[in-house]
């Protein structure tokens, strides 16, 4: 998820580049979208970058778990 965005007909929250490879279509209904209808899913946003963050640091911590062994 890059740039995460609720699609208006469904509800649904999919990439923006999702929408852009089918044709400004939404992949569920097939309902033509205009790009200013597509509206920002900030929560969606912070909830995978700190996921993200989370699986670095946890990466990070396993490899020098493995270091001390």
């Amino acid at each position: 998820f890059v740039e995460p965005v609720v699609l208006p007909p469904s509800g649904r929250t999919v990439s923006r580049h999702t929408i852009i490879n089918n044709k400004w279509r939404d992949p569920f209904s097939r309902e033509y979208i205009e790009n200013r209808r597509l509206v920002p899913n900030v929560d969606k946003r912070i909830e995978v970058e700190t996921f993200l963050a989370m699986r670095v640091l946890y990466d990070k911590v396993k490899k020098a778990e493995k270091r001390v062994r």
